[in-house]
């Protein structure tokens, strides 16, 4: 067993409701959210074409992870991507990702699977974005407190790069998080994720105060923390 070095770090309480609200609540945040996917789609249908000769990626498909059966998806892609983070935080800092969690990348990243990606709506929801049965992207959206939603592992791959894909995502998780009745959606980003800041800045979020992160204190200075109120 992986010894966390951040235990006290973990997720709230859970924010637990009756079947019967959730009867109610559940169909009606879908389809909010579906439409709002939507008219993401047609929006991305109407940019101009990229110039001839460039990769084409049809449009990509929005799916729900389901925590179990994509759990060798999320694995793949979420190593990748936090491979990718403490590759940077080291070259950036000298600190390595058994310095910061405990633990390696690859040790780590199956303990905190089903936290990251495993919160159903309401209460979360967590998408692989695909093209021709690959997922060339991933974020989710989970509760942080009461009212509050954070944003997690919006990532493209180079496969996916180029098409704005991130710009999608996170607007669709900002639709979600308002159709799932959250009032604030904030963020923690790093400084090597200059282009993923401007995108949040041009959507309206902005620095608030800092909320507890798994790092430790001597990089906290490093982290930008952004908030959009819904």
């Amino acid at each position: 067993m992986i010894k966390r070095q951040n235990p006290a770090w973990d997720d709230l309480a859970a924010d637990w409701i009756s079947p019967q609200a959730a009867k109610a609540v559940i169909p009606r945040a879908v389809a909010e959210s579906t439409a709002a996917h939507r008219a993401l789609a047609d929006a991305s249908q109407n940019q101009q074409a990229p110039p001839p000769g460039t990769d084409q990626l049809s449009t990509p498909t929005f799916r729900l992870a389901d925590p179990v059966a994509d759990r060798a998806a999320l694995l793949d892609i979420n190593l990748e991507y936090v491979g990718w983070v403490f590759a940077q935080i080291e070259a950036m800092s000298g600190m390595t990702a058994r310095d910061i969690l405990g633990a390696d990348v690859v040790d780590y990243v199956p303990t905190v699977i089903d936290k990251v990606c495993g919160a159903p709506p309401p209460r979360g929801a967590f998408y692989l974005v695909e093209h021709e049965g690959h997922a060339v992207a991933m974020g989710g959206v989970r509760r942080s407190g009461d009212g509050i939603a954070e944003l997690k592992r919006v990532y493209v791959r180079p496969a996916g790069r180029g098409r704005r894909l991130g710009e999608a995502i996170t607007r669709r998780l900002v639709a979600d998080a308002r159709a799932f009745g959250y009032r604030t959606l904030r963020l923690d980003t790093l400084p090597f994720m200059g282009a993923a800041q401007a995108v949040y800045e041009a959507m309206g979020f902005v620095d608030c105060a800092p909320y507890p992160v798994e790092m430790p204190e001597a990089f906290r200075a490093h982290i930008r923390y952004m908030a959009l109120a819904l």
